[in-house]
């Protein structure tokens, strides 16, 4: 059980690190479709910190 749970923290680490590569690469621009811009705020909505900081 110790084990999955270490299992879990590391890939969210992983991930957020992931997310904060993605949102601060120079290519964000007015003509990003919607679905990309999205993607790169949804890391930083209220909903997801809530949940990783839980």
């Amino acid at each position: 059980m110790e084990s999955n749970i270490r299992h879990i923290k590391a890939l969210e680490e992983r991930i957020c690190k992931i997310a904060e590569d993605y949102n601060s690469r120079g290519c964000q621009s007015e003509t990003t479709l919607p679905q990309i811009r999205y993607m790169r705020d949804l890391p930083n909505s209220p909903q997801i910190k809530k949940i990783l900081n839980s």
